[in-house]
């Protein structure tokens, strides 16, 4: 009985020494790849472009798949969402590479595509109403109960852009929330 006892202990004991061995040396190789190659092989991920993550101009997919569920129903659309971590990537690697253009590259396609034109895209922001920005109309829990009708008596408040004009001006230098970057909708005066 007691070989068996010092058998099965010995079996159990160098099997813990292989296992632990094994483990200390995947953590040894992990601690070989710092934050900034985690990083670059990202970067390069993303900027590879088999990989589908931007468009041509350099304009983040919000989705590398097409058909998607969500906000937006085309994954080749964009977002100042998805955008803004573009500049946000491209400044992190500006900083670990001490190379800007790529970041450069970013802010002009966002200036490009994502910021309208004052004049030929926003010319009659001017002639727009703060004290009636919109109009009401109820939200139901019953999809049978849509289109909702209009309330045009009820009060919506004033619209906050108003402060921004009234300090600013009405040329604003703000983001579209969404891009079709592939003319998926059939709109789009940039489409290839």
């Amino acid at each position: 009985m007691v070989k068996k006892f010092f058998i099965f202990f010995t079996f159990i004991f160098v099997s813990s020494l292989l296992v632990s061995k094994d483990i200390t040396l995947k953590a040894e190789k992990e601690k070989e790849y710092t934050y900034k190659d985690k990083f670059m092989w990202l970067w390069e991920k993303i900027h590879d472009p088999k990989s589908g993550y931007l468009s041509v101009e350099g304009i983040p997919y919000h989705s590398v798949e097409k058909l998607i569920i969500e906000a937006h129903d085309y994954g080749h659309h964009s977002t100042s969402e998805a955008m803004s971590f573009l500049i946000w990537l491209e400044a992190l690697y500006a900083y670990f590479t001490n190379d800007w253009k790529p970041f450069e590259k970013s802010w002009e396609v966002m200036e490009k595509y994502f910021i309208p034109d004052k004049k030929t895209e926003q010319p009659n922001m001017k002639y727009y109403n703060f004290d009636k920005p919109a109009t009401y109309v109820p939200e139901y829990d019953d999809p049978y109960k849509y289109p909702a009708g209009v309330i045009y008596a009820e009060p919506v408040g004033k619209d906050p852009l108003s402060d921004v004009t009234a300090r600013y001006g009405y040329e604003m230098y703000l983001m579209h929330w969404l891009i079709d970057v592939d003319d998926w909708y059939g709109f789009s005066k940039y489409a290839g």
